[in-house]
């Protein structure tokens, strides 16, 4: 059988390729290159086939590249950076790094999660190459009282980014959900572990919609949107993306203490689509109906209701707009 990212990379620039040049340059048999163009098939990735022309891609594959990365990180995130693992296929790139002995500045990025997840352990649906699964570990010697904010904050960093790429109408719902026009293209997920006082180390697990396909829609419960559409733009370069996000992300973990919230209030209510409207509150089997009104400085959501104004703490909650 042939290398599958071998195979790919062959077949990413959408063009037709034969199964006898394939095969060739693989140092395969054509019978090898068709159950290898099955396994694609069966992975997700739209595949054609047509009779004398041979194989291509739906669309031409952006596939993640070290160096690519490397060459576009500034040098105050390249300074941070402890080292930077490219997967293919893995199930999970938090729990590749939540299994690992790991420095700060440690990134795993994947191709593919089998079995990556969102909050409260929902599925999050990643076909091959067509998003961004990257997961980034930072140890700390404060516990995990003082980081209460921090998912926030790294939401605002990729709202920035986005906007900095042309996207426009990107929104963040709290506490770790980025959307696009009422449409969720992304996730943060966050995983700490570690003395209750500290130290503790952080995982945290970032997941974009680049470019999945229409029948992603029979896995996915809630309206979602690919950052090519907020774009306007059939090809992203997902290694320029990802050296943009870690420009902003790294030092901002880095520097991340228990007062950084604090600075970034009135970028989390320019962002926020949840601000000013009327949502329900899923808590502990309960559901409390009100108007949100932002958070405070330690991320917590505050919630109007008939009688007064509420603190929720993110991890409790589910908040759905009505």
């Amino acid at each position: 059988m042939p290398d599958r990212k071998a195979l790919l990379k062959l077949l990413s620039d959408g063009s037709f390729h034969s199964g006898e040049a394939l095969g060739e340059d693989l140092g395969v048999s054509r019978a090898a290159v068709w159950k290898s163009i099955q396994g694609l098939i069966a992975d997700g990735l739209n595949v054609h086939a047509v009779t004398g022309r041979g194989y291509r891609l739906a669309s031409r594959l952006d596939l993640l590249d070290q160096h690519i990365i490397l060459g576009e990180m500034n040098d105050a995130a390249s300074s941070l950076l402890s080292e930077l693992d490219i997967h293919d296929c893995m199930d999970s790139t938090s729990r590749y790094l939540l299994e690992k002995e790991c420095r700060s500045g440690h990134v795993c990025i994947a191709e593919q999660q089998t079995a990556g997840k969102g909050r409260r352990g929902r599925a999050w649906i990643s076909p091959y190459g067509a998003s961004i699964n990257m997961s980034i570990v930072w140890h700390y010697e404060q516990g995990p009282a003082v980081l209460s904010g921090l998912s926030l904050a790294i939401g605002i960093a990729v709202a920035r980014t986005l906007e900095g790429m042309g996207a426009t109408g990107i929104g963040l719902k709290w506490p770790n959900d980025i959307f696009w026009k009422d449409r969720k293209l992304g996730g943060i997920l966050i995983e700490v572990s570690g003395e209750s006082n500290g130290p503790c180390q952080v995982v945290t697990g970032i997941g974009l919609n680049i470019n999945l396909p229409q029948e992603a829609d029979h896995e996915i419960e809630q309206p979602w949107a690919n950052l090519s559409s907020a774009i306007q733009a059939a090809n992203i370069s997902r290694n320029h993306l990802i050296a943009l996000l870690l420009n902003d992300i790294l030092p901002l973990l880095a520097s991340f203490n228990e007062n950084a919230l604090g600075s970034l209030l009135n970028d989390w209510k320019r962002f926020d689509i949840c601000y000013g409207r009327q949502v329900n509150l899923h808590i502990a089997g309960n559901v409390i109906s009100g108007k949100v009104l932002g958070i405070n400085a330690n991320g917590a959501l505050m919630l109007e209701d008939e009688h007064e104004v509420r603190e929720f703490q993110s991890g409790e909650v589910s908040l759905r707009l009505v």
